[in-house]
């Protein structure tokens, strides 16, 4: 009889839950754990956490990490409709939600903190890292911030307002609504730098002391460049002249050097170690901006 007992309480300690879930949990009927949410609330009332386990392994022993947009996964819920005689597929770009490390990294099931893989940082490797923390020359900004940034100062540039409303009125560019919007990160460089990281140093430029179209920086004679920098000077002239007056779709006209984005005026090369401009042969300047008389 004593046998008896002492198998049947044997058998009753080896049916338990493991290690008494760590007080990380509760034991059902089946002696299986089942985790802490990291919330109270259920998955109804709480959404996107559908996963959201604070603890996991056979006895909660193990932390979990914290999650984000995978970078990897693509969502596999999207529906196909149909929108004016196109098929469209909802979701078709979009990444998986709520996935730890934001499968960027590995989880320490120790400590439920994120190691993320190089180029990513952020409590659930969330972003990517801007490089070498832009050299100290620039601040780490967003693809959402960029946008807002090119809005406000095509804004500028159209009506001469630098103000938050012109945003609104004038000149609407937004990174919003996409998988990855405020997760990829650049430098926007300090003047004078540039770069990925802004460890270059710029260099000086002028007008192409040859180019013979311009007068003072001004066009007199709309000579076609088609290697304008976005976001140059022939911007203006694109807008105000070529596209009202010429309709001529996305050609932007503008002086050699540095309008079109040319360093040293077109006439040198940059040591973008110093800023500083080597000549060619026959030019002369900081900004190799003017021709050396002939001997």
């Amino acid at each position: 009889m004593k046998l008896l007992i002492a198998a049947t309480l044997l058998a009753l300690a080896e049916g338990a839950c493991p290690n008494s879930c760590s007080g990380h949990g509760t034991c059902n009927a089946y002696d299986q754990c089942t985790c802490y949410m990291e919330s109270a609330q259920n998955e109804t009332e709480w959404k996107g956490l559908t996963n959201a386990a604070e603890w996991t392994g056979a006895d909660c022993s193990l932390r979990t990490c914290a999650r984000g947009i995978s970078w990897t996964t693509i969502a596999t819920d999207g529906d196909i409709s149909v929108t004016d005689g196109a098929t469209a597929l909802d979701g078709m770009c979009d990444h998986a939600e709520e996935a730890e490390c934001s499968d960027q990294g590995l989880c320490d099931r120790s400590t439920g903190i994120c190691s993320c893989f190089a180029g990513y940082e952020g409590s659930s490797c969330q972003r990517t890292q801007c490089p070498n923390d832009c050299s100290g020359h620039g601040t780490c900004r967003s693809n959402e911030d960029f946008a807002y940034d090119f809005s406000i100062a095509k804004s500028t540039q159209t009506n001469g307002t630098d103000t938050f409303n012109s945003f609104f009125d004038e000149y609407i560019a937004t990174y919003s609504g996409a998988w990855d919007s405020g997760m990829h990160m650049g430098c926007k460089c300090d003047a004078g730098y540039r770069g990925a990281d802004c460890s270059l140093v710029e260099c000086p430029s002028s007008v192409d002391p040859l180019d013979d179209t311009c007068d003072g920086g001004e066009i007199t004679d709309f000579q076609l460049q088609f290697d304008a920098a976005v976001g140059s000077s022939a911007w203006t002239e694109m807008y105000a002249t070529t596209w009202n007056q010429y309709n001529i779709d996305g050609v932007i006209y503008s002086c050699f050097g540095a309008q079109a984005g040319q360093d040293c005026s077109g006439r040198g090369t940059c040591d973008y170690t110093t800023g500083t401009c080597n000549c060619f042969s026959g030019y002369a300047g900081t900004a190799c901006e003017g021709v050396e008389e002939m001997t």
